[in-house]
């Protein structure tokens, strides 16, 4: 749009100069008066640019009159071109007519309020202006700076005494906190007042509440509207998610209004903006809890566990503490599921995660890792590690012992823990939760229904066991050393009657490997 004007503009400015030259040196007026009519033009479409481009009511006002100035003179001297340029013979007294017809116009256009151009409809070039300014307004920088952002436009736009917006305190709902407050213009301190004996009240329970005039001999209990003289209110509710008013957006004047209904309907746009805004943020952080939350059992869920442990490490690095993961998962809860069904299976563990909630505390932070895994992390451990890790491990088997009673059936079952201290029993190269399954893993090895602590060992084991795997997997595709031997099976003459087949592997590069380091593995 800017290159658009700016071309025009360049060619009346060129049209003007070169017109303007001929026509003195040729000595033809009607070429003076096309290149006035070019300059006209030129004018015309600046303020058509600057018209377009307004972000401010009051200037977009200012401008369509010079804009609307520049078609008033344009026709008189449009007349006199076209009476010179065909001389017809009464060009002067038609050209003086239109002066004289065109003169009032042109004043009533300059010193009235509002543009001529716009008769009763004068409210929509402040529409235009202020509500492509709040389209403009992101909510990229956060929650607050948008609502401070859109009350300051509204203040400028409105230029009332007060502009507030409040939400009741969820705490308290007698109460309206601030949260952005501006005043003359400026932004002030927040402040929480009481909403009974206010307009406030009726915002609440109401659409709107309007006062034009002497708000305050209507609530002679409302000290601030006293104090300030206050003479005009005009609020808004705020609509919560669950469609009722949780809050409002107030404009206080100490003087009457002359543009009242276009404040009324400006505020009402404005606190249906704010009142998407709040749904939309009420509804964004239902979803990051959804996204943290297991679906089944409602605990923390591996991810809010993941958070939680860097969390807890990051600031181990200033306060030097140790903290205990606790991982323990359900013993053959497979048969559960082919016993009864999975959807019996999942009864029992949200009967699990129930208890484990009642369990759970500020010192105590317990999730669903999956499937029938758990965890119990406490992030500042004080005591003896060894004791508190039996105290929770007796209240942890109590919990999951404990007989699920699902419809008339009656299900028991255990539990197998693993157990880690971090950051002392591990390091940025082995993950917390790795190490707790390692232990998990070594307390089944020594049967069912105990716990087990990990061991920094497990660490070389699982990356000798990592190896052995890979050279493996290379072996069978390289052909590296693995062959079958075959062992006589015979009778008690003696005699063969089958054989038996062992694999042996002489790797090129581990040597002899030991059947009973690889077989496992493979």
């Amino acid at each position: 749009m800017t290159a658009f004007y700016s071309m025009l503009m360049t060619v009346n400015a060129v049209c003007a100069i070169s017109i303007l030259l001929s026509g003195i040196d040729k000595q033809r007026p009607y070429f003076v008066a096309l290149a006035v009519l070019n300059v006209i033009l030129f004018f015309f479409h600046w303020f058509s640019l600057s018209l377009h481009t307004a972000t401010d009511a009051e200037n977009a006002i200012l401008i369509s009159k010079f804009h609307l100035a520049c078609i008033i003179i344009g026709y008189p001297l449009l007349i006199l071109v076209l009476g010179l340029w065909t001389h017809f013979k009464h060009i002067n007294t038609l050209f003086y007519a239109f002066c004289v017809l065109s003169l009032p116009i042109l004043l009533i256009n300059l010193f009235s309020d509002y543009s001529i151009r716009y008769g009763d409809d004068v409210q929509l070039v402040y529409y235009q202006t202020v509500f492509a300014e709040l389209a403009q307004i992101s909510n990229e920088d956060g929650q607050h700076a948008f609502y401070e952002e859109s009350v300051e436009l509204l203040a400028r736009f409105s230029r009332a005494d007060y502009v507030l917006f409040g939400l009741v305190e969820p705490h308290d709902k007698q109460n309206i906190a601030t949260r952005v407050v501006f005043k003359d213009g400026k932004r002030i301190d927040n402040f929480v007042y009481e909403r009974k004996g206010t307009p406030c009240e009726n915002v609440l329970t109401i659409q709107s509440c309007i006062h034009k005039a002497h708000v305050a001999d209507d609530y002679p209990d409302d000290a601030m509207l006293r104090e300030e003289g206050i003479e005009v209110y005009i609020g808004y509710p705020i609509v919560g998610s669950n469609q009722c008013n949780v809050g409002v957006l107030v404009l206080l004047y100490k003087n009457v209004l002359k543009n009242e209904s276009t404040i009324k309907t400006v505020t009402d746009v404005f606190a249906t903006r704010i009142s998407a805004e709040l749904r939309r943020q009420v509804l964004q952080d239902e979803l990051r809890a959804t996204a943290y939350v297991d679906y089944l059992t409602r605990l923390p869920n591996r991810i809010k566990l993941l958070r939680f442990i860097n969390t807890i490490r990051a600031e181990q690095h200033l306060h030097k503490n140790q903290a205990l993961l606790m991982l323990f998962d359900v013993d053959h809860f497979g048969e559960v599921n082919r016993k009864y069904g999975y959807d019996v299976g999942d009864r029992v563990l949200k009967v699990v995660g129930e208890r484990l909630q009642s369990y759970a505390n500020e010192g105590v932070f317990i999730s669903r890792c999956g499937g029938d895994e758990f965890a119990v992390v406490i992030p500042d451990v004080r005591a003896d590690i060894t004791s508190l890790t039996n105290v929770h491990w007796t209240a942890i088997q109590a919990i999951v012992n404990k007989t699920c009673a699902i419809g008339n059936r009656k299900i028991n079952i255990n539990c197998t823990m693993g157990a880690v201290i971090f950051p002392s029993q591990t390091d940025v190269s082995f993950d917390v939760i790795g190490a707790a399954e390692q232990a998990l893993m070594k307390a089944k090895e020594h049967g069912r229904g105990r716990f087990a602590f990990f061991d920094p060992s497990f660490l070389s084991n699982l990356e000798f066991t990592r190896e052995v795997e890979a050279d493996l997997v290379a072996a069978l595709h390289n052909e590296d050393g693995l062959d079958v031997y075959y062992q006589p099976k015979v009778d008690r003459d003696g005699a063969i009657v089958g054989a038996e087949a062992l694999v042996r592997w002489f790797s090129h590069k581990r040597g002899f490997v030991s059947p009973a380091d690889f077989i496992p593995i493979a």
